[in-house]
């Protein structure tokens, strides 16, 4: 384990983190992993439990590679380090069954938000083409142009914190795969293929991302759109192949 100088008072409690995960806190989300969410003395923090790795994985994160907990809490550090926001980590905890890797925590303190991105793209928002200005903007100048490329950078992943009229702050969850490296016109259009939205959000935020990069604002929505069309495509594919192969285990 490690935690933040910042919370070492809260030591004891991360250690039992295992103990009490699944009898204490308030779920606030459950799927592939589970979020929940305790208080903590004067905290109010969210933890992260990751599912179960498989047997490799057991193996490569106990030995060769940084578990998804240890690597959301060291990339939630660097991206506070580059003036990116996102929820102030408190720490990991990994737990160990035979010296393989068997189960792991990430926590962090609660941000507070008004809404996500997703709620933008599905029209539940008012002043949305200003936020989308805004977003793309956010994307460019805090995340790309720090050389940060966030893998799974999904509509629900970004939360939007209304400062004032007319203005937001945007900050990004779910950092376990994170790369850091130099980000061209191409790669970042690439890295905003997985947001899910409607052709028309697409075209705004593609002629805005050309814009930034003194592109052609149509050429930046035609590639987006393509990049989207292309993702989805490879998305419905994959669950094919996962059913499919789901339906000869059944049988067996």
């Amino acid at each position: 384990m490690e935690v933040s100088s910042k919370y070492l008072d809260c030591k004891e409690w991360i250690e039992s983190l295992d103990k009490i995960f699944n009898k204490e806190g308030e779920v606030i989300y459950k799927g592939r992993n589970t979020v929940s969410k305790f208080f903590v003395g004067d905290h109010c923090f969210n933890v992260k439990s990751f599912k179960a790795p498989n047997f490799i994985n057991k193996f490569v994160y106990g030995y060769f590679r940084a578990s998804k907990a240890e690597r959301s809490y060291l990339h939630a550090k660097k991206l506070l380090e580059l003036g990116v926001n996102t929820p102030e980590p408190v720490g990991f905890l990994e737990v160990y069954k035979n010296g393989f890797l068997d189960r792991s925590y990430y926590i962090s303190i609660q941000h507070p938000y008004d809404f996500i991105i997703r709620d933008v793209f599905n029209y539940h928002v008012s002043n949305r083409e200003e936020i989308l200005e805004q977003f793309i903007r956010y994307t460019y100048e805090k995340l790309h142009k720090n050389n940060v490329f966030h893998l799974d950078y999904s509509a629900a992943n970004v939360l939007i914190t209304v400062k004032e009229e007319g203005k937001y702050d945007f900050s990004i969850v779910d950092l376990n795969r994170m790369k850091f490296m130099p980000i061209d016109y191409q790669t970042g259009l690439y890295n905003l293929r997985q947001l899910d939205a409607d052709s028309d959000t697409l075209i705004i935020m593609g002629m805005s991302y050309a814009r930034l990069w003194q592109k052609d604002p149509e050429e930046g929505a035609r590639k987006l759109i393509a990049l989207d069309q292309k993702y989805k495509h490879k998305r419905v594919v994959k669950y094919r192949y996962k059913n499919f192969f789901k339906k000869l285990t059944f049988w067996r």
